[in-house]
């Protein structure tokens, strides 16, 4: 269920999308939304990752599914697209919906995702191998051009900050 509500915590709308489980949701530029997640939240079985854009009203604009088990976060980028991390995944897709580019993170689970004030963006989260975090830099087509790697640490939420990020867990 995908729930709005004001300011006093009155419910504005509701929306129920069956069979799915969502983890990361933001609001868009023009007031509307994006929500991204799973339809196997136990098992994160491959092509069950979905996006769902609504309008400022809730409505559906679009929903389609990925090639890819999980989304944990989603931004949407400054032409109205949106970035996701998952499971071994991250991926680009354009404002319909449709995928511009999919990259292979080789065991690591990225939890969080920001844009990067130069252009690009910045994926974090937590090695599944060594259960080290990690956060990496890309530029626009999701090539990494730094990887930093946190010992004794997990990251579940990043964001963009005055002169870098701000990573926790």
């Amino acid at each position: 269920i995908i729930t709005k509500i004001d300011g006093n915590g009155m419910p504005m709308w509701n929306r129920t999308f069956s069979g799915l489980a969502a983890n990361a949701g933001v609001v868009t530029a023009d007031g509307g939304y994006i929500v991204g997640g799973t339809r196997s939240p136990f098992t994160y079985d491959i092509g069950d990752a979905f996006l769902i854009r609504l309008d400022a009203s809730g409505n559906t604009l679009w929903e389609k599914n990925y090639a890819v088990p999980v989304i944990f976060d989603v931004k949407e980028t400054t032409d109205g697209g949106v970035i996701y991390s998952g499971n071994f995944w991250y991926g680009r897709v354009d404002a319909k919906g449709d995928e511009v580019w999919l990259r292979n993170m080789e065991g690591r689970a990225g939890y969080a995702v920001a844009l990067r004030p130069a252009g690009g963006y910045m994926i974090a989260g937590t090695d599944i191998r060594s259960g080290e975090a990690f956060a990496f830099g890309t530029d626009e087509d999701g090539t990494i051009r730094w990887d930093t790697t946190i010992p004794d640490a997990r990251i579940y939420t990043a964001d963009s900050a005055p002169g870098g990020y701000v990573l926790a867990g």
